[in-house]
């Protein structure tokens, strides 16, 4: 299937179709299939036209570990009719960064490594109204989160920046307990002034 369209929802409750929506119409390229036995990869890319929107998602096909996974989020403007905007209007782009690391295990995982949402003006211009950066250290040899930092900014310069260092639980591999949150430090500074804050986390004994 490379394209579909949505406009009706089936209701079980009721055993008819609700009334007509606005179609969605869902299009997938790009299928891609490995060459060495692993079968399928997904698509390339997918979009979601909506009345008003259009939603681009674009997919890791390059490696099989990172399959599935989205290297790209783009949201613009959709119509037919021309907007009286022009190349003014706004849209969204995520763009992630995907790593994949070893376990205590020695077993590969994905993991999110940073990420950057963007808001632009101007589809030819892309002069940037807000940028938000995500960044995550080398998470330990379970897949847990150690130290993530964000910082926000605009065309004005540096808007907030946070810090969020994770103490996990020690883990129990007996038990296979693990990825429990101990605490939480968490770093804000915003318009020259820095709070910090501890969080502890309540577990049931």
């Amino acid at each position: 299937m490379s394209t579909s369209t949505r406009s009706q929802v089936w209701n079980l409750a009721s055993g008819e179709f609700s009334e007509a929506e606005p179609a969605i119409l869902y299009q997938y390229l790009g299928p891609t299939m490995a060459l060495r036995g692993r079968g399928s990869l997904g698509f390339f890319e997918r979009q979601v036209e909506y009345p008003l929107s259009l939603t681009l998602t674009r997919y890791h096909v390059d490696d099989f570990r990172l399959a599935g996974r989205p290297d790209l989020i783009q949201t613009r403007p959709f119509s037919a009719m021309p907007s009286p905007l022009g190349d003014e209007q706004r849209f969204e782009e995520t763009t992630l960064n995907w790593g994949v690391f070893q376990s205590g295990a020695q077993r590969p995982f994905p993991y999110l490594v940073d990420q950057i949402h963007t808001v632009y003006e101007g589809f030819n211009t892309r002069a940037v109204v807000q940028r938000t950066e995500v960044n995550r250290t080398v998470p330990d040899a379970f897949g847990n989160e150690t130290l993530r930092a964000m910082t926000t900014s605009s065309s004005h310069g540096i808007v907030d920046t946070t810090s969020v260092s994770t103490t996990p639980v020690p883990p129990d591999t007996v038990s296979w307990v693990t990825g429990l949150t101990d605490f939480r430090f968490v770093t804000s500074t915003r318009g020259g002034e820095t709070r910090s804050q501890e969080r502890p986390w309540r577990r049931a004994s």
